[in-house]
């Protein structure tokens, strides 16, 4: 996913340096081409702001699937020791030692 993030954001940069190059060569005055080149720079500013909020969404959204998927196999951890320790304590209790054979 980071790596379609990063195609547009090169194609947005891209853009705007074949934009600025354009108006360079574009037969205006001076102050306009300065003008629309400001206007166009904002605009990709606005576009970078906008493809990095995406970025990071997407990322806080990896973080805290990630984070669940983590708590879910801690959970079944703890309860695969829980459900050892009280069969280890119920074969304690009757005098059996665990071979290790009835282990799931």
């Amino acid at each position: 996913m980071a790596s379609r993030h990063n195609f547009w954001l090169g194609m947005l940069i891209g853009a705007a340096v074949g934009a600025v190059g354009a108006l360079m060569y574009a037969p205006k005055p001076g102050s306009e081409v300065r003008r629309e080149v400001k206007a166009r720079a904002k605009e990709a500013g606005r576009k970078a702001g906008e493809a990095l909020s995406s970025v990071k969404e997407s990322a806080s959204d990896v973080v805290r699937s990630t984070r669940e998927q983590a708590q879910q196999v801690i959970s079944k951890g703890k309860e695969a020791i829980k459900s050892c320790r009280e069969r280890l304590g119920e074969s304690a209790e009757a005098g059996q030692y665990p071979t290790g054979e009835d282990v799931e």
